[in-house]
């Protein structure tokens, strides 16, 4: 288990009277951060009725998990400051500069919930478990611990939505008996209807996102068991796409038998944007680390304020120079 008693008694302490409670994730929200946003912020609101709980997502929320955000109403960011709230938590981020606004929530008492193994514990209570398959996963045993099950629906879906995204469905080796466990008691939950979940990740895409994915995969390049490729500005033109429908698309690259490693660049208007995935020992974690990124050992992520043939050939060159 994740929480102990001592745990379970002071969490239920400060979440308790009628406290002002601001809940953050990390910009650019994966499955796993949208899922723990939305999953705390019922938590909390079950837990107790006097609490006054308010969540914040800087950048888009991708279109695979709109089908949560009923009722989810995102908080103003130009009122975010330490003097309008009593606790901050912050949840799927393992470093607070990746919430886009760390400044305005200096002095607050901050809970980091967290499962990258290179969090820099900057919370004053800090529950980060790096055996933990997501963010979710940790959260259904605070759930567990702190509600009644089975758990409501809302909770149920979007917490199955971490589990199962951060997971690559089930198929991630971060994939434990308690990740098994906590996604069989979800499926326990009343009206909660799970199936419908993996529906909406994985078979609900828009047609643009296919052609995107298109162009991906037409553009790929295997060098050295680096399967690489990229989205220029030209082809979110000519796709009509955007950002919120890049999620999950690195994966099919990393599914190719001869790649070790899964590179995808995404040329943005001030930066270049990249994700990593991996099988077996290359450590992307370590490659993100390099350049002041971050993540995971078989999934990580960069920012190149670079040109995007010179982030490509930075990137590409490192890896083959030093990790293969």
């Amino acid at each position: 288990m994740y929480f102990n008693d001592d745990d379970i008694k002071y969490l239920k302490s400060i979440f308790s009277g009628n406290k002002k409670i601001l809940l953050i994730t990390h910009d650019f929200p994966d499955g796993d951060a949208v899922g723990s946003i939305i999953a705390c912020e019922n938590i909390l609101k079950n837990l107790s009725k006097d609490l006054r709980v308010y969540s914040f997502v800087n950048t888009d929320i991708p279109e695979s998990y709109e089908f949560l955000l009923e009722d989810f109403n995102c908080f103003p960011k130009k009122e975010i400051s330490s003097a309008n709230f009593d606790i901050c938590v912050v949840l799927d981020c393992g470093n607070i500069d990746r919430i886009g606004n760390a400044k305005e929530i200096e002095g607050l008492k901050i809970i980091n919930i967290d499962h990258h193994g290179d969090n820099t514990m900057f919370g004053e209570k800090n529950y980060v478990f790096s055996s933990a398959s997501s963010t979710c996963e940790i959260l259904f045993y605070l759930a567990e611990a702190l509600l009644s099950l089975p758990l409501n629906k809302k909770i149920s879906r979007a917490l199955y939505t971490g589990i199962v995204t951060d997971t690559g469905g089930f198929k991630f080796s971060c994939t434990s008996a308690m990740t098994h466990y906590a996604a069989s008691m979800l499926y326990e939950s009343k009206n909660a209807n799970l199936q419908q979940v993996i529906e909406k990740i994985y078979f609900n895409e828009p047609f643009n996102k296919m052609k995107l994915l298109g162009e991906i995969l037409s553009g790929m390049k295997l060098d050295s068991g680096i399967c690489y490729s990229y989205i220029s500005k030209e082809i979110w033109e000519k796709t009509k796409t955007n950002p919120k429908m890049v999620e999950g698309l690195v994966n099919f690259m990393a599914s190719i038998s001869d790649a070790k490693v899964a590179v995808l660049f995404q040329e943005l208007p001030d930066k270049v944007k990249v994700s990593l995935r991996s099988r077996g020992d290359i450590n992307c974690r370590e490659i993100a680390h390099k350049f002041n990124g971050g993540g995971h050992i078989q999934a990580a992520g960069v920012k190149f304020p670079l040109p995007l043939e010179d982030a490509i050939e930075k990137l590409i060159n490192y890896i083959k120079e030093k990790i293969l």
